[in-house]
């Protein structure tokens, strides 16, 4: 039905400039009938997000819809039961239609307002009444006049006229134009979207309140979100209030933008700033169309503050495993995982809320195992799998984030990026048992991995991107080569695209003869074989090294990493890729302790260096600038669930039915517990030289006991449940 209907716009040439003043058009639709159907089926797809009242009442709670995409090859859409709102007689459809990603008029460095599929607001609409089809096409009416929303911008901010307020969603079009019938658009394929929508979670109230240098009220809400303000003010009629957020202020009190307002993310406009004009009453403005990054807020303006709350709003994704233990600096690494993530979940894995809400691939190649293990993750990333297929290009190369633009996809672009499209498919099929992920993506993976040989310079070697990305900015952090990271990186995209072919029945001989080529020359450079040694001497390089070598670690670069680690004084020293290699690594070569120490270090480079700075989220840098709410770093996280409470999916196997049982138990801790995606429940506590572990897990679930080196085992092991005591060996 919904492709019988048209697309509708505001009639008027369309001003592709950044304006100020730019009203989120309102649309409207009248329509009777003498007996309320059983069943009323609507379909909404706006062009860019969009809120649908029936008879002045909102359709659902879910926000910032349509999800975004490339909307030149797909248009995400919902499906709501909206019966309860009809009534006999005159009803009345009302939707508002803000920019979104769609219409982006910010001068960035990401070239949003580029894109090819720019245009003014626009709506599909389709509502099921049985005999009755109310379709959007000439017979709809739009005002931009009517509408309270009279800015709004997804990455810079929106302005609310309470003057206007919600008068919009009464019955009346008094005043509306004849709507204009969209002209050029795109044959792009409709998709219904199955996964979690985003809506209103935890509110904060302030845990402090001051005056900054500037003379404006600072509200500190103790917690960093993605959001926006729910509020209640008064004041005089006329007067705007405007309200800036921030993650951190200077030791004055204004707000800490550093790095983040100006070039490449933005020119020339506003920075997580909202306005409010004042009716003359008592308001409450909505947000719509734009959300924040923030714990602190600063009010300019004169008003009374009657109710000053922060909002959590984030995509609708379950948390199904939990983490605990004595360690209390675990806890709060975990505790800021789960904001990071949450924050950063708005129908694709955003890299961060504030100064850019893309969805960078390196950050999800990143944090994906974790994510997966401990959220309800998986219909967010086959969403974002169908938003990587529409970007594909005719030369096989890929862009950095998605969905993408009008950004040149060979700027900062490279293995650590698109390395999505073979990771993300393959950590989709380990998560579900469902190959079909693997194989929808494979011939994709076999087009960008030949054009990533092709960037092979003359010493049979690939480096054109990022490398070891946020590696540190300063001696601390070792340079690891750009060649040695992308090389290692496309080695193993080969490998799996030659077990994706296997996987879809088929022997693929380019990605073999790529495989061996790039690892045959890889070793060659980087390996030392008489000193058994990895020629870069760094933990990222030894640590890739050993989780590609056939045949697994040696005892020289088994020693050399543990060397690598010491030197560094148990610290790490690695940027994002050499993170994910890190702690594998060391746990490959029997170094659980080693991992322990470096996610448990004091001092910089460490987590607990950004909980003294207060953070409430994981940062971005190591050391502490730029943007404090990115998920990139939350990998560890997937370590304490394997190895602290010791639960695991068995190698080799796809899925969670097979679990391997294997703790760690390090000296200083007394106690952990842990729930596995709601089909294993753990706990142990450490009674002198003595572990009492706790076991349950569901019948169709298979544990697997491996005593961890060190200990001895013995008890109960029933069906559903295993009763035991490791007894550590003298």
């Amino acid at each position: 039905m919904i492709r019988s209907a048209k697309f509708i716009e505001f009639p008027a040439p369309f001003d592709p400039a950044y304006n100020e003043y730019d009203p989120a058009p309102v649309f409207k639709k009248q329509f009777a009938f003498e007996k309320v159907p059983e069943k009323a089926e609507l379909i909404c797809v706006a062009l860019g997000l969009g809120y649908v009242y029936i008879n002045g009442e909102p359709i659902t709670n879910d926000l910032f819809n349509t999800p975004c995409s490339n909307y030149m090859k797909t248009l995400w859409y919902h499906t709501y039961e909206v019966s309860r709102l009809l009534r006999v007689g005159e009803n009345e459809i009302a939707v508002i239609v803000g920019n979104g990603w769609y219409n982006e008029t910010l001068k960035t460095g990401w070239d949003f307002d580029k894109a090819e599929w720019r245009g003014a607001p626009k709506l599909l609409f389709a509502l099921d009444l049985g005999d009755l089809k109310i379709l959007s096409d000439e017979s709809w009416v739009v005002s931009r006049e009517a509408s309270p929303v009279v800015f709004n911008q997804l990455r810079s901010g929106e302005t609310y006229d309470c003057r206007k307020g919600e008068k919009f969603r009464l019955f009346g079009t008094d005043g509306y134009l004849p709507v204009k019938i969209s002209e050029n658009m795109p044959e792009a394929t409709l998709r219904e979207c199955l996964c979690q929508p985003i809506r209103e979670f935890e509110q904060f109230s302030a845990v402090a309140t001051f005056k900054n240098a500037k003379g404006n009220i600072i509200y500190d809400f103790g917690q960093n979100i993605s959001g926006y303000l729910e509020l209640t003010l008064h004041g005089e009629k006329d007067a705007v209030i405007t309200i800036r957020h921030a993650e951190r202020v200077f030791a004055d009190g204004t707000l800490d933008h550093r790095e983040m307002d100006g070039f490449p993310f933005h020119q020339g406009h506003d920075f997580q700033t909202n306005r409010v004009i004042l009716s003359g009453g008592v308001d409450s403005p909505l947000v719509r169309f734009t959300y924040h990054g923030f714990r602190f807020v600063e009010i300019e303006g004169e008003c009374e503050i009657i109710k000053i709350k922060s909002v959590f709003v984030h995509q609708a994704v379950d948390k199904i495993s939990d983490f605990n233990c004595s360690n209390e600096l675990l806890n709060k690494i975990s505790l800021c995982g789960d904001y990071s993530v949450w924050s950063n979940m708005f129908y694709n894995l955003t890299d961060c809320p504030t100064r850019e809400k893309l969805g960078w691939t390196n950050d999800a190649i990143a944090s994906a195992e974790q994510i997966l293990m401990n959220y309800d993750s998986l219909p967010l990333f086959e969403k974002w799998l169908y938003d990587l297929f529409d970007e594909e290009r005719e030369d096989g190369n890929l862009p950095s984030i998605i969905p993408n633009g009008a950004w040149d996809v060979t700027a900062c672009t490279g293995p650590l990026c698109t390395g999505f499209v073979f990771k993300i498919p393959w950590k989709l099929y380990e998560a579900s048992g469902n190959p079909d992920y693997v194989k929808s993506a494979y011939p994709l993976m076999c087009k960008h991995l030949e054009w990533m040989y092709k960037q092979r310079t003359s010493d049979g070697l690939i480096g054109y991107g990022l490398g070891d990305w946020n590696g540190g900015d300063d001696e601390k952090f070792r340079f690891n080569s750009r060649k040695f990271v992308d090389t290692a990186l496309i080695i193993e995209f080969a490998d799996l695209t030659v077990r994706a072919a296997e996987l879809c029945g088929e022997e693929n001989e380019r990605a073999k003869e790529i495989y061996e080529g790039l690892y045959n020359r890889f070793f060659e450079v980087f390996y030392d074989r008489r000193a058994d040694r990895c020629t870069v001497n760094t933990q990222t390089a030894v640590s890739m090294m050993i989780c590609l070598k056939k045949g697994g670690a040696t005892e020289g670069l088994a020693a050399q990493l543990r060397e690598a680690v010491k030197d560094c004084d148990y610290h790490h020293e690695c940027g994002m890729v050499g993170m994910q290699y890190l702690v594998p690594a060391l746990d490959e070569i029997g170094s659980p302790d080693l991992v322990y120490k470096i996610l448990t270090a004091k001092g910089y480079p460490s987590y607990s260096y950004w909980m003294e700075d207060g953070a409430t989220t994981l940062y971005e840098m190591w050391n502490t600038k730029k943007s404090a709410n990115h998920h990139m770093n939350s990998s560890a996280v997937a370590w304490f669930m394997k190895k602290l409470v010791g639960l695991s999916r068995k190698e080799g196997t796809f899925g969670y039915e097979e679990l391997v049982l294997c703790p760690y138990f390090p000296e200083d801790m007394t106690f952990c517990e842990g729930n596995f995606r709601g089909i294993a429940q753990a706990r142990w506590k450490r009674r002198g030289d003595k572990i009492h572990y706790i076991l349950t897990f569901d019948k169709d679930v298979s544990v697997r006991l491996r005593s961890p080196d060190g200990y001895s085992v013995e008890g109960e092991m029933t069906e559903g449940k295993f009763d035991l005591i490791f007894t550590k060996k003298h």
